[in-house]
C-alpha cells in the first residue's frame, strides 16, 4: 500500500493551479452529485477520459467514506497540479480513514483498496479530517505512473444544497 501520512498541503506556487473546492450535505444522495461536478471540472481541465474515470471512482469512494463514517458536511477539493491531480475529501470526524479486511462475500468495505490501486499516493491528514489521493497525470492530461509533484493550496469554496 502507498498510504502515507504526509500533510495534505504541499508547498509551492499556487497562483496558477486550477482548483475547485465545494461543500455538500453529508447524505448518500450527494455522492453522485460530487462525481458529476468532479467530472465536469476535470473535463473542463482537458484531462483524459482515463484520468476522469479514475478520479470519479476515487471521489465516489472517498465521498462515500466521509458520508458513512464521518460527521458534518463533506468537502471536495480538486487541484490540477503539475504532474498530478489531487483529490481531497473532508469531514469533521477526527477518526482517520483506514483500509479494513472484508469477507469475500461482503458488499462493501473495499473503497480504500480501490483508491490505493488507482492513486500514486494517498493518505489522511494528521487531524484525521482530510483523506486525499493523488493521481499521476501526464503533461498532455493523460495517465502516467510517475511520482506526483507540484504545489498545493486551498481553493475557492462553493456550497451545494
Amino acid at each position: 500500500m502507498r498510504q502515507t501520512t504526509t500533510p495534505h498541503e504541499r508547498p509551492g506556487r499556487t497562483d496558477q493551479v486550477p482548483r475547485l473546492t465545494a461543500a455538500f450535505p453529508a447524505t448518500r444522495q450527494q455522492v453522485p452529485r460530487m462525481r458529476q461536478i468532479a467530472r465536469g471540472w476535470l473535463e473542463r481541465w482537458a484531462l483524459s477520459a482515463v484520468v476522469v474515470g479514475d478520479a470519479e471512482l476515487v471521489v465516489s469512494e472517498l465521498g462515500t467514506n466521509a458520508v458513512e463514517h464521518g460527521r458534518g458536511p463533506v468537502g471536495l477539493t480538486l487541484a490540477h497540479l503539475p504532474g498530478v491531480l489531487r483529490i481531497e475529501v473532508t469531514d469533521r470526524s477526527s477518526t482517520p480513514a483506514r483500509p479494513r479486511a472484508v469477507a469475500a462475500d461482503a458488499e462493501s468495505g473495499r473503497g480504500l483498496l480501490l483508491v490505493d490501486a488507482l492513486a500514486g499516493a494517498w493518505g489522511v491528514s494528521p487531524d484525521g479530517t482530510v483523506t486525499w489521493a493523488e493521481l499521476p497525470v501526464a503533461d498532455d492530461g493523460g495517465r502516467q505512473r510517475a511520482e506526483p509533484a507540484g504545489g498545493w493550496s486551498p481553493g475557492v469554496t462553493t456550497t451545494f444544497q
